[in-house]
């Protein structure tokens, strides 16, 4: 089967342009090396506490996605959080007129909702991509343990610095790499953990979500308060992007422990293995995203990148890419 389009990443942007070229009917295919879509947006369950530990929440300044948010919110994937979220010192209130939105269910939701718009069969998870080369006129996609995949055009919406290494061609993977190194990406170091009610409560008060000034933290929430965990104390904290860097090899116990400190919270439930998880954001947020919404790198055949590193970041960003570079593969 010759597909006509193949999208690599089963991101915010990957899901978003599978719908726009599924709805001009031509045939897609989404891929993803993870076991579920989603990138960044991401919901862990540790028991029956739960834990958005990639996007926390979202803004909305572009018409476009105004529109479409509006219709989450009627259908009950979004709901508004706050307009903003306090500092450290608690003085400031953050608030700044911009509605923060999140998921009722986990942020996860979205991408629930995105793909369930999509047949089953066109979401492929746990396919990871070797190799892509072009033969004639379409794209030969190697996939470990895997036949083949063949299609007409390919979008990739994986990372930027992880582009590079899929294509065969070296024209084209020194300009994926010229991108890569102009947009870089800051890595995040998420900690989740069950800490006690009464001080996750008074380290994260109402709306459940703090700014951190501090050489560790740099945000942290809640989850009980911001209303997707049914147990309270289920606390996500991030590490800035220095102390993520340069500890995001370092052991898991030690960076777990600096960064509760700095949260305030009490060290003790570190002595649980079964109350805590760290996970690790290596390509957490574009420093210098693309001006562009899409790059095409190739016009015979079609070759396009997209995701959240072109046009702005976060899942604003990463959506209008995804239906930009849709439209642009449908025209």
């Amino acid at each position: 089967m010759l597909l006509d389009l193949a999208i690599i990443g089963a991101g915010i942007s990957g899901l978003a342009a599978a719908q726009v070229v599924r709805a001009s009917g031509k045939s897609v295919a989404v891929f993803d090396k993870g076991r579920a879509p989603g990138g960044r947006i991401a919901t862990r369950r540790i028991g029956a506490a739960v834990f958005d530990h990639g996007a926390q929440f979202f803004t909305v300044r572009d018409d476009a996605f105004a529109t479409t948010v509006l219709q989450w919110q009627a259908s009950g994937v979004v709901a508004p959080w706050c307009h903003g979220f306090p500092s450290s010192d608690g003085e400031a209130t953050g608030e700044d007129g911009h509605v923060r939105y999140f998921c009722p269910n986990g942020m996860i939701g979205i991408v629930k909702h995105l793909s369930s718009d999509l047949p089953p069969d066109s979401i492929l998870v746990d396919h990871k991509i070797t190799k892509i080369s072009h033969e004639g006129d379409h794209w030969c996609i190697d996939v470990e343990n895997r036949p083949t995949v063949r299609a007409k055009a390919v979008l990739v919406t994986a990372p930027a610095p992880q582009v590079p290494a899929f294509f065969s061609d070296d024209a084209l993977a020194e300009s994926c790499r010229m991108i890569a190194h102009d947009v870089q990406f800051d890595p995040c170091l998420a900690l989740m953990i069950l800490a006690g009610p009464s001080e996750a409560a008074a380290s994260f008060p109402a709306p459940g979500g703090r700014r951190f000034d501090s050489p560790v933290l740099s945000w942290g929430a809640d989850n009980h308060c911001k209303g997707i965990s049914p147990v309270a104390g289920s606390v996500t904290l991030h590490g800035c992007t220095e102390f993520s860097r340069v500890n995001f090899a370092a052991d898991d116990l030690l960076v777990a422990r600096e960064m509760v400190v700095a949260a305030g919270l009490s060290t003790a439930t570190l002595g649980d293995p079964t109350r805590w998880q760290l996970k690790r954001w290596r390509y957490a947020i574009p420093a210098n995203p693309h001006p562009d919404r899409y790059r095409q790198i190739s016009s015979s055949p079609l070759a396009v990148l997209a995701g959240d590193a072109f046009g702005g970041p976060r899942i604003e960003g990463a959506w209008l890419s995804g239906v930009a570079a849709g439209k642009f593969l449908t025209r």
